[in-house]
């Protein structure tokens, strides 16, 4: 009697032995386009200024480790920069396993090899840097490009799966000002605004006409003291919901404004002054502005507190 004999073949029903997670959205996925939004400080200095680390947004896993060792490479030419970066001459590159990689990398970066089925970071430091004495003025839109990173997967022993490409893209998640060097204001310290005690029915809707205003002096200095020339000094604050003139404070309803010289400077706006042998000296007002409509969540009592920051840039 012959006898038929059935061979059966069992295949993964995963069609990659690997794959990432963005935990921006929470989404798996083998290949392809990710676009990745993180927060942007504009706090940067004329060294480079780390923006982000794709393992905060980015881990993956071996799903086969009994049988691949999969790899993680930054292609070749892999490292791009947002075209407002690279069209006002800001530089940066990534640092990947404590050594620095420019841009124009010359060679295939490793990133990690996995040879376990634990998620892994994706541990790439982002950087950008400027390298002016006093930086270009450069307002990072919500949504503009920061860097590109072009990415391939390896595995070993490679089969027919073991082969493939990712492009990830970090775009801003916020409105900020993008100017550095080497001048800084106030000695780099925080600018403490204490309002102290106040009382809504005393805060007018224009901050000029309010009686709750502090001046405070800014003093600008620059390591190089052969540096004269005309500057800006900008106003980098979240607008407040009410006003496009006053930034945003903790309480609906309260916003805070700047004055320099008796005109109101909204977020993202500024005022001109200069530096002479690397130094430079403005006085503004600060004040507070309530909401003309108050609804029931407007107002309330309690403390507060805003966030601002103040930037130095070429006019």
């Amino acid at each position: 009697m012959n006898k038929i004999i059935f061979i059966l073949l069992l295949f993964s029903s995963n069609s990659f032995s690997y794959h990432c997670i963005n935990k921006y959205n929470d989404t798996k996925f083998d290949d392809g386009e990710q676009i990745i939004y993180v927060p942007i400080d504009s706090n940067i200095t004329q060294t480079e200024n780390i923006f982000a680390n794709v393992g905060e947004y980015i881990d993956c896993k071996n799903d086969e480790p009994w049988f691949y060792k999969d790899s993680l490479f930054i292609k070749r030419f892999g490292i791009h920069l947002g075209p407002k970066l690279r069209e006002q001459n800001f530089s940066g590159g990534v640092y990947v396993n404590s050594s620095r990689y420019p841009v124009n990398n010359l060679s295939q970066i490793l990133i990690f090899m996995l040879d376990h089925g634990n998620y892994t970071p994706v541990d790439i430091d982002m950087y950008i840097k400027t390298p002016d004495p006093v930086g270009p003025y450069l307002v990072i839109e919500a949504g503009d490009e920061l860097m590109t990173l072009d990415l391939h997967f390896s595995g070993d022993p490679p089969t027919w799966n073991s082969e493939r490409d990712y492009k990830w893209t970090f775009k801003s998640a916020n409105r900020a000002i993008l100017a550095t060097g080497s001048c800084v204001i106030n000695d780099d310290k925080l600018i403490d605004v204490d309002f102290g005690e106040v009382s809504k029915t005393a805060i007018s809707t224009v901050g000029s006409q309010t009686r709750y205003q502090i001046e405070k002096e800014l003093e600008y200095d620059c390591d190089d003291t052969s540096v004269n020339q005309n500057i800006k000094i900008s106003l980098s604050a979240n607008e407040a919901s009410f006003s496009s003139t006053a930034f945003a404070t903790t309480t609906p309803g309260l916003g805070v404004e700047m004055y320099h010289e008796g005109q109101v400077v909204a977020p993202f706006e500024g005022f001109n002054s200069n530096l002479r042998n690397g130094m430079g000296r403005d006085t503004v007002t600060f004040t507070l502005v309530k909401t003309p409509n108050p609804g029931p969540s407007d107002l309330q009592e309690g403390d507060f507190h805003a966030n601002a920051s103040l930037i130095i840039s070429q006019p």
